[in-house]
C-alpha cells in the first residue's frame, strides 16, 4: 500500500501551481492523470466493470449451467477442482447405469434362455409376471392348482396354451428364480443410479450458486476496506484522497 500510495504522489500530484490570478483548471497531462486514476479505483462497481464476463453472470445463470451439465458453471467461475470434481462424478455416475443395465439385460437373456431349455416356454412374448410366476411353481398345473384354493378363476391358464410351463426339476426352477431376480437388482441399482445423477446436478447447480455469491461478497469486503481516490483542485494538481473503511 505503501508503494502505491507514493507511485500516486510522484506521477500524479503535479507540485507547481498557477500564477496568482490566473483560474486555475487542471493540464491535459492531469486530467488524464485523474481519468487513470479513477479508473483504477478500488469502487465495487469499478471492480465488476472490469472482471471477466464469465464472472459477471448472474446467478441464475451459473446455477442452471452446472443443473444442467455439472461441472459447467464452476468452470465458468474459474474453480478448477470442482470443476473437475463434478464432472468425474458425472462421468462416473453414468458409467455405473451402463454397466448395470448391461448385465441386467445380460442375465435376462440368460434366465429367459434357460428356462426354454428346461421349463419348454418361449424367450419371447410374455409379460415381467409370467416370468416370475414360473419361478415360484414347478408346472402350469400347479399354479392352476394355487388359483383354485384361491378361488381366482381368471387367474387360471390353459395347460395346452403358450402360457403353459413344466421344469424338468426344481434346482432348474430355483436357479432360473435366482438369475431373474439378479437381473431385476441390477436393474433397480441403474435407477437408484440414475437418481444419483439427478442429485449431482441438483448439487452441482446449489455448489455453483453458492461460490458465485461467495465470490460476490469477498469481492464487496475487499473493496470496502480502501477506497483511493484522486480528486481535482481549484489549484493545479490534484489532491489524493484515502479512506479506510473498518
Amino acid at each position: 500500500m505503501q508503494i502505491l500510495l507514493c507511485l500516486l504522489a510522484a506521477g500524479l500530484l503535479p507540485a507547481s501551481s498557477a500564477p496568482a490570478g490566473e483560474k486555475n483548471t487542471p493540464s491535459g497531462a492531469g486530467q488524464e492523470s485523474v481519468h487513470a486514476a479513477h479508473s483504477a479505483l478500488f469502487g465495487p462497481s469499478e471492480f465488476l466493470a472490469r472482471l471477466p464476463r464469465e464472472q459477471q453472470e448472474n446467478d441464475a445463470g451459473v446455477f442452471f449451467k452446472s443443473l444442467l451439465l455439472p461441472g459447467w458453471g464452476q468452470h465458468s467461475l474459474q474453480a478448477s477442482r470442482a470443476k473437475r470434481n463434478f464432472i468425474i462424478s458425472e462421468l462416473a455416475l453414468w458409467g455405473t447405469v451402463a454397466a448395470f443395465l448391461r448385465y441386467s439385460t445380460w442375465l435376462e437373456q440368460e434366465y429367459k434362455a434357460f428356462a426354454a431349455m428346461h421349463a419348454g416356454v418361449r424367450t419371447d412374448g410374455y409379460d415381467d409376471q409370467f416370468w416370475v410366476d414360473i419361478g415360484n411353481y414347478d408346472s402350469v398345473e400347479q399354479w392352476n392348482d394355487a388359483a383354485l384354493s384361491d378361488r381366482d378363476i381368471d387367474a387360471l391358464r390353459d395347460p395346452d396354451g403358450d402360457e403353459a410351463w413344466r421344469w424338468d426339476s426344481v434346482s432348474n426352477r430355483l436357479t432360473f428364480d435366482n438369475t431373474r431376480i439378479a437381473s431385476d437388482r441390477a436393474f433397480e441399482r441403474a435407477q437408484f443410479t440414475i437418481a444419483a445423477i439427478i442429485g449431482n446436478h441438483i448439487i452441482s447447480g446449489l455448489h455453483a450458486l453458492w461460490l458465485k455469491r461467495k465470490q460476490r461478497r469477498d469481492a464487496a469486503a475487499q473493496q470496502a476496506r480502501v477506497d483511493i481516490r484522486l480528486l481535482p483542485t481549484r489549484q493545479r494538481g490534484s489532491r489524493l484522497s484515502l479512506v479506510v473503511h473498518f
